[in-house]
């Protein structure tokens, strides 16, 4: 009796402990191709969605189409996959639809063996097989006979868990693009994001309803523009979202990837199939589990929704750009001399909120700041830092500080806001100082008088991004602007200590005008000459 009940704790304990395990899941494409797309060529395109791979350090499965890559560039795309360690799988020659009653069992089989043939000479070749549009049969001789082909040819099949419609949002964009080169995509990321981050959700807790355990997770992408453009934004929204990204290869040696389930129609994703075959999930399911007609109108909404939100923040007074990663640029502007001045601040996006460097200088676009950011990230801002006592980098604090952000400044910085009647931060920090929110680190850095005699700079290592304020001049500058409070005679040695200090940036954020080179500290220098 005793051994019974431990046993049964055991038990208990086991499973309570498997639903709260790390979160994972593995990234997965089909169809890769050298179609053509609008801003882009496909090898742009390709490397794009690899650099963001090789960023994030994981192994996708890449799902081919034999038709679509059956020339020289499509070989070279697949070598650049292949040499770089993801896993080549067969997704099938012809991409055939296997419920149709035109598509005979015979054809279908000898096109997916067709498609082994174009992939079984590269180093990661793997004997896992997705059937397109996820149709495994819609009868029970077609379901069984490719089974049984299957697994006569070694194969297995490359389920996917979470289904999505990636690819109905890339054609919206392409779209648009088509009609404007220049659109503005920032509502269509955001969607997808959302929309993949619920797909994500939906599936999981289905998944724990129908397994009784957390299992790792396959999502199925597209090798497409939307992805290229924003495969990154979305990596780190899943990791942000508390998801472990893991290689391909360690999701499909897990035991529920080798389930069969003799359910018709046959297909979608594993954990709808899983759903499917339990009497407490099946009537909860939609079929096909996911489909652009799902999407129409929640994403044309969206989108017109998005755009009204920010054209009432006055797009002409607040610009947002993206930087790199999770860095993006605002620039508001005050009128100097009949004629609209910009400025710019950063933000950065990590898992536990934003962080501003420097505030609006335009006090009528607090608000809009804050909301815009949330809008897109759906995060607040939780820290803001001012790199001197100007109201160009403070003019905000005050208001933040309301709102419940916490504003920093150097003590220098703090003890000048005061004596000049500026808006002071909060809190302040007498050395350099480095701080640390969610996984990055900055560093602040004072080199010396310059623009003002407080002036700092903000350095990101891991990034290289040096966000220098009104110390570096615009490449734009053909002069060095206000200088009521420079000290011109240290401002070039102050330069050539942040030059010695961070020899090679990759970016360096002046505190007005462009921000699109690195060039800024040099041409300083150039003007203090003369």
């Amino acid at each position: 009796m005793i051994k019974t009940t431990l046993l049964l704790t055991l038990l208990i304990l086991t499973s309570y402990a498997s639903l709260f395990a790390q979160k994972q899941i593995a990234i997965t494409f089909d169809d890769p191709n050298t179609y053509g797309s609008p801003i882009m060529q496909w090898q742009e395109r390709n490397a794009k969605i690899l650099s963001s791979l090789d960023k994030h350090k994981v192994k996708s499965a890449l799902f081919v189409c034999g038709m679509r890559v059956n020339d020289f560039d499509g070989k070279t795309l697949l070598n650049s996959w292949d040499k770089r360690g993801h896993l080549m799988c067969n997704h099938s020659y012809s991409h055939l639809y296997y419920h149709s009653a035109k598509i005979s069992i015979n054809e279908y089989v000898v096109d997916f063996l067709k498609g082994d043939s174009m992939i079984r000479d590269y180093d990661n070749y793997t004997k896992l097989f997705r059937y397109p549009y996820l149709k495994e049969g819609n009868s029970t001789e077609k379901r069984d006979s490719m089974r049984v082909i299957l697994k006569e040819n070694g194969y297995r099949n490359g389920y996917v868990t979470v289904d999505a419609s990636d690819w109905y949002i890339d054609s919206k964009i392409t779209e648009q693009l088509k009609l404007n080169p220049e659109a503005n995509l920032e509502a269509y990321k955001q969607y997808y994001i959302n929309h993949i981050i619920d797909r994500i959700k939906y599936y999981d807790s289905l998944s724990l309803i129908t397994f009784q355990r957390r299992i790792p997770h396959t999502l199925l992408l597209h090798h497409n523009l939307l992805n290229a453009l924003f495969l990154d934004d979305l990596l780190i929204a899943i990791k942000d979202s508390g998801w472990e990204l893991i290689d391909a290869e360690k999701t499909y040696n897990d035991e529920v990837f080798s389930l069969q389930y003799q359910i018709l129609p046959c297909g979608e994703s594993l954990v709808w199939q899983s759903a499917k075959n339990n009497e407490t999930t099946a009537s909860t399911l939609r079929y096909p589990a996911e489909d652009g007609e799902y999407e129409n109108e929640k994403l044309h909404d969206f989108v017109s929704n998005f755009n009204t939100t920010i054209k009432k923040s006055n797009p002409s007074s607040l610009v947002l750009n993206h930087l790199t990663d999770s860095f993006y640029i605002f620039t508001t502007f005050r009128q100097v001399n009949g004629c609209q001045f910009p400025s710019n601040g950063m933000y950065l996006v990590t898992e536990d909120g934003v962080v501003l460097f420097d505030t609006p200088w335009d006090t009528t676009q607090f608000q809009p700041l804050l909301d815009s950011i949330l809008a897109r990230h759906n995060k607040k801002v939780v820290l803001a830092l001012s790199t001197h006592y100007h109201d160009d980098r403070t003019a905000g604090l005050e208001f933040l500080r309301q709102k419940g952000v916490k504003t920093y400044s150097s003590k220098m910085t703090y003890d000048l806001c005061k004596q000049y009647n500026e808006k002071q931060s909060e809190f302040y920090f007498v050395n350099d100082t480095t701080f640390s929110i969610g996984s990055y680190k900055f560093e602040t850095y004072y080199p010396g008088e310059g623009h003002t005699k407080d002036n700092i700079i903000i350095w990101f290592d891991q990034h290289k991004i040096l966000y220098a304020g009104c110390l570096v001049k615009s490449t734009d500058n053909s002069n060095l602007g206000n200088v009521e409070n420079a000290n011109i005679k240290e401002w070039t040695p102050t330069l050539k200590k942040v030059m010695k200090r961070y020899p090679k940036p990759n970016f360096v954020i002046p505190g007005h005008f462009d921000w699109t080179n690195n060039k800024g500290l040099k041409h300083t220098i150039k003007l203090l000459r003369f």
